[in-house]
């Protein structure tokens, strides 16, 4: 789901930059949750 985001943003916005800071916020909203949490899985 996370790549359909990241693909319709580089169609939207025609810039490669914006999807490159997307897929680090998402990284680090990850490792926030799996940190808080303790759900390795998702790892």
């Amino acid at each position: 789901m996370a790549g359909v985001a990241y693909n319709l943003l580089l169609y939207r916005t025609g810039r490669l930059w914006p999807c490159i800071l997307a897929h680090g916020v998402t990284n680090l909203l990850l490792a926030v949750h799996v940190l808080a949490t303790g759900e390795w899985k998702w790892w």
